[in-house]
């Protein structure tokens, strides 16, 4: 890893633990470069707090970057309060109807940072089930401001619009698309820990109900485990995790979590990425459920991937700038990415990744398929 990697993490597991180890002032590498990456990441509120909140590293910033750093975390702020207040008129509408819906990630994670407002939002997932999915969706889409009622779906959730917040109504908080026998297990384990020991969180005097710690522990990895297969992940999302075991390190049952992991064939998947969050991001090991210090090279190659392409494969933003306008070639130049980012992981983890690559093979010229038949 280079100097700008280090520095980096050393700033981001000050901001995440408040943790009191020096940061340099610049000279082998460049606040730019710093920012640059926290943006790329989502995470450019907490490694700011952090570079403010130590005097010699707050003094060696460039003429301007504390007043942007200021003006970001006040904007992040009102971000915040912006979605609570969507989320629990929301919530207030569907249970006026009798429908009680879970949230998932987002809103409820951030509690467990250091300061909630220092996450960076995304959107609001909220789980209603295959019963009340339908009926949630007509209670909620006159309430929106999505434009002629349209609604984006998709096998799990539809996405509606109000103002600047994206709502995504789950039917499944998952699908796993590339095994029938393991989506089936994984939605046993969805329908207990979303339906029973529910863990309530308090929103302005509103109570909004969190998914079983049991399975959120589980569920948090799942969700950024898949989307990093897929495409990429950043690092905001391994840092919810890591906050989370820390914060319900003493109401996870490992019985139950290394049950779900073998089952769903991810446990090592959870130890690799479960180095980076207490090696690099700074959890302790002794929090972590089966740390494995063997898993750490496979871990020190997943990292230096998730830094290169950011979250959601934010830096790749070059490679799709340049791709052709012609059709068949953008979807070939996908193609050639996919199995080179594929290639990769193959000595990483060689059985999902084998998976994975099938999967999104088929579902790529089924896609090709469709938009020509349309042409037809």
């Amino acid at each position: 890893m280079d100097r700008t990697g280090e520095v980096f993490l050393q700033v981001l597991r000050n901001g995440l633990w408040k943790k009191e180890e020096t940061i340099p002032d610049a000279g082998d590498f460049s606040w730019e470069d710093i920012f640059r990456m926290a943006k790329a990441q989502s995470l450019t509120g907490i490694i700011g707090q952090a570079v403010l909140d130590s005097p010699d590293a707050a003094a060696s910033l460039p003429e301007g970057y504390r007043e942007n750093i200021k003006s970001f975390i006040i904007k992040n702020c009102a971000v915040h309060s912006t979605f609570n207040r969507c989320l629990v008129h929301v919530v207030s509408a569907l249970r006026a109807e009798g429908v009680e819906p879970v949230l998932l990630k987002g809103q409820g994670l951030a509690r467990n940072w250091p300061c909630p407002e220092l996450r960076q939002c995304g959107d609001i997932d909220l789980w209603v089930g295959e019963e009340n999915y339908t009926k949630a969706i007509k209670i909620l889409l006159p309430l929106s401001s999505s434009e002629n009622g349209d609604i984006e779906e998709s096998i799990k959730h539809a996405s509606l619009q109000f103002g600047m917040v994206t709502v995504e109504i789950h039917r499944f908080s998952g699908v796993d698309t590339s095994s029938r026998k393991l989506d089936a297990i994984y939605r046993e384990y969805s329908e207990d820990g979303l339906s029973n020991r529910t863990v309530p969180l308090d929103f302005g005097g509103t109570d909004i109900m969190t998914p079983s710690d049991n399975f959120n522990a589980f569920y948090i990895f799942s969700h950024l485990w898949h989307h990093f297969m897929a495409g990429g992940i950043g690092l905001r999302q391994i840092c919810d995790w890591a906050l989370f075991l820390h914060s319900r390190k003493d109401a996870i049952d490992t019985g139950y979590l290394e049950k779900v992991l073998e089952e769903l064939e991810m446990k090592e998947a959870w130890q690799v990425f479960g180095c980076i969050a207490s090696d690099w991001l700074g959890l302790p090991s002794c929090e972590f459920p089966f740390y494995n210090q063997d898993c750490r090279a496979k871990a020190e190659k997943v990292l230096a991937l998730i830094l290169k392409e950011g979250n959601f494969g934010h830096e790749r933003a070059c490679f799709r700038k340049q791709r052709s306008k012609v059709y068949l070639f953008r979807k070939a130049g996908s193609f050639m990415y996919h199995i080179s980012r594929n290639a990769r992981l193959l000595l990483i983890f060689p059985a999902q990744t084998a998976k994975e690559f099938w999967n999104t093979t088929i579902t790529g010229f089924k896609a090709v398929w469709k938009d020509f038949s349309k042409n037809i």
